[in-house]
């Protein structure tokens, strides 16, 4: 094991203390069924192996980019055809049984705005009867059976749900995860297009007609990922306080379905004075693989980075955390994973997309894999994200249920558990403080037993700290009820990188609102601190 495990590990005990007067709900386990109504190339990829051989034959011409380019080049029955064995196979009952039996309490589901077109005589683009949008999705309400049938699932085994509006008319962010990629040119969502807007709040009425307030829906997001910078600030405000206001008027005294509201890639605290309401939740998703620099972290770089940035949505957003979530990461250490920038985009981490210099290789999956220090790398990656997403946030969404293919393994939480990188249950902690509990997986450090008593100490010192301001998150089923969606609410994300297939963003921070606790703490859990790296060999 590193050294600078036993650093680390003494500063995140350290650390949780500040979090003790907060009342920490049961925290929400999550994860994202990705790339099932909303198709994405690096998921599924062969889908579109098999459109752009329908469209090109067997030469490796890759025409077809996204879903909006499927439907467009294929004809209608093609497209149906390859789509509707994907809905079918894809995703099963199967599915939400493992996920509950895994340990998880909520799913996500996105599902793009196509899936209410009115195309019945499959040429018309026309919405709820009444607008019109010029695209060449399949929709025609298919998607939306799926989903009622995905909702009916997440029921039968005890899980929550969060329903994801994932892509809009015109796109909100240019990412192929939208449906339609569009990396450099304008955008259509709000710019000049009214039918865009139109669809999108009549899809939300529909959303909120047919979901608030059931037993087990506990959040309907308006849109993923709008990217500032693409689609002006001041459209997204003005669309989000119409949801809103949407929302108030449907929900009258149910409180049960959150309106969840993604951050729009500000910085921590931006929506604080728009949204102080324990009935709003604000989306974060953070991955550390979408910049040169971030590729470039060390591994000792990589975990503090998270630590910070998890304890900074704590101490600066309203409420301290608990209507904030993580609500995409994953594994990623690398951006190797086949056509995770798109169809026919390089990665940066070897230089076939556009970066200066080479982190390393991306043709040699097999034999990182092999190597214990990647598996050490990307298990302590996880679990630091796990721990600290738990105690400073009211949860996580983990970012994906599965892929196709072992290179997107780090996007895979079910190729990581059975490789024994995801803990499995979701606690089991083999380089942090596991169940309050020393974790004697450390032999390979090299310094025998009297390292495991060490690490023992540090356990013991975080037990007795927090042991009755902590409760612990496991739970029954049936008590999964919302008690993570409401109660106080918190806002916004200073997301050091965009999304799948995105650029990094702008970071913005506000000032700290540190508990009396914190400060009667810190001195004597300094010295602690210094009592044990003098004890562990410093």
């Amino acid at each position: 094991m590193p050294e600078y495990f036993w650093l680390i590990s003494t500063f995140i005990f350290i650390s949780f203390v500040q979090a003790t007067e907060r009342d920490k709900q049961v925290a929400i386990r999550g994860i994202s069924i990705g790339g099932w109504l909303v198709t994405e190339p690096y998921i599924t990829p062969s889908i579109y192996e098999k459109a752009n051989s329908l469209l090109n034959g067997d030469n490796d011409k890759f025409t077809i980019i996204d879903e909006y380019t499927l439907c467009e080049k294929l004809s209608y029955n093609e497209s149906y055809r390859l789509l509707k064995t994907h809905w079918d196979t894809w995703i099963t009952e199967d599915d939400f049984q493992q996920i509950s039996a895994d340990g998880f309490n909520l799913v996500r589901l996105p599902i793009g705005y196509w899936g209410w077109k009115d195309n019945v005589n499959k040429t018309k683009n026309n919405y709820f009867n009444k607008y019109t949008f010029e695209d060449p999705y399949i929709g025609n309400g298919i998607q939306l059976q799926y989903l009622d049938q995905a909702i009916q699932w997440s029921k039968k085994y005890g899980l929550n749900v969060w329903i994801d509006l994932h892509g809009v008319p015109g796109s909100q962010n240019g990412f192929d995860n939208s449906g339609q990629r569009n990396l450099y040119g304008p955008l259509n969502w709000l710019k000049n297009h009214t039918s865009s807007e139109d669809i999108t709040i009549a899809i939300w009425e529909d959303l909120m007609d047919k979901y608030l307030g059931m037993d087990h829906i506990v959040g309907i997001e308006l849109v993923n990922e709008p990217l500032n910078g693409r689609i002006n600030i001041d459209d997204i405000e003005r669309v989000y306080k119409k949801g809103y206001k949407m929302y108030n008027q449907k929900r009258k005294n149910n409180n049960s379905t959150k309106l969840i509201l993604h951050d729009a890639f500000e910085g921590v605290g931006y929506w604080n004075d728009k949204y102080n309401d324990s009935n709003i939740v604000i989306d974060h998703h953070h991955y550390e693989v979408f910049s040169d620099w971030q590729l470039n972290n060390t591994q000792w770089n990589r975990l503090f980075d998270i630590s910070d940035y998890s304890k900074s949505i704590f101490e600066n957003e309203n409420f301290n955390g608990s209507n904030s979530i993580i609500g995409e990461w994953s594994a990623a250490i690398t951006d190797c994973c086949h056509w995770l920038n798109g169809v026919n985009i390089g990665a940066r981490y070897d230089r076939t997309y556009y970066n200066e210099t080479a982190n390393g290789r991306c043709d040699n999956f097999d034999l990182q894999l092999s190597k214990q220090e990647y598996r050490d790398k990307v298990r302590e990656y996880i679990e630091m994200q796990l721990m600290t997403y738990e105690t400073y946030t009211m949860g996580w969404i983990f970012w994906n249920w599965k892929t196709e293919t072992d290179v997107s393994m780090e996007w895979d939480y079910k190729r990581l558990k059975d490789q024994g990188l995801f803990p499995s249950p979701l606690d089991n902690y083999t380089y942090f403080v596991k169940n309050n509990q020393a974790n004697n997986i450390v032999e390979s450090d090299g310094r025998g037993d009297n390292v495991t008593d060490q690490y023992a100490i540090v356990s013991d010192l975080y037990a007795s700290i927090s042991s009755e301001q902590f409760p612990s998150t496991t739970m029954k089923k049936s008590n999964m009820t919302r008690t993570s969606m409401g109660e106080t609410n918190t806002h916004d994300d200073k997301n050091n990188a965009a999304t799948t297939g995105g650029e990094s963003s702008s970071h913005r921070s506000n000032t700290s609102k540190n508990d009396s606790i914190v400060n009667q703490h810190r001195s004597v859990l300094s010295m602690i601190a210094m009592a044990l790296f003098s004890l562990l060999g410093g």
